[in-house]
């Protein structure tokens, strides 16, 4: 099961990466853009989480998302997802992805920006009200 798990992780961020760079692969493979239009990577999900969770010391995808990177990451990601799209108009990214590729400088500076706008939302006001409810309460 581990190695299973392994493999759907594998695929699955692959898909994702190469999606977030704008090299659709549903263009390119028949099969893939039918398992695209049929959305099986939610089951291809649903089996990543099931491999991780019953056999999550074998498994190099549970270790490797378990660690104190990705907890960090899972605490900023509601920074990210509020303050994703601010930061996109700015480096018009939604503009570009259709067209052209945008450059690996404009990648790199609007995932710094990303990461410093989730950084910033967490512990200036995520964590601060999180706190003072549970004094309140």
């Amino acid at each position: 099961m581990a190695i299973c798990t392994d493999l759907v992780f594998v695929i699955l961020a692959a898909w994702a990466v190469r999606t977030c760079l704008g090299l659709h692969l549903t263009s390119a493979l028949g099969h893939v853009n039918v398992a695209y239009r049929m959305n099986l990577a939610a089951p291809l999900f649903a089996l990543l989480l099931f491999g991780m969770a019953s056999t999550p010391s074998s498994s190099i995808a549970a270790r490797l998302l378990g660690s104190r990177l990705f907890q960090e990451l899972g605490k900023v990601s509601y920074g990210i997802y509020l303050w994703g799209w601010a930061v996109m108009m700015k480096y018009n990214l939604h503009l570009k992805c259709n067209n052209e590729p945008p450059d690996l400088v404009r990648w790199l500076l609007f995932f710094g920006w990303l990461l410093l706008s989730g950084m910033l939302s967490f512990y200036l006001i995520e964590e601060p009200f999180q706190k003072l409810s549970k004094r309140i309460m």
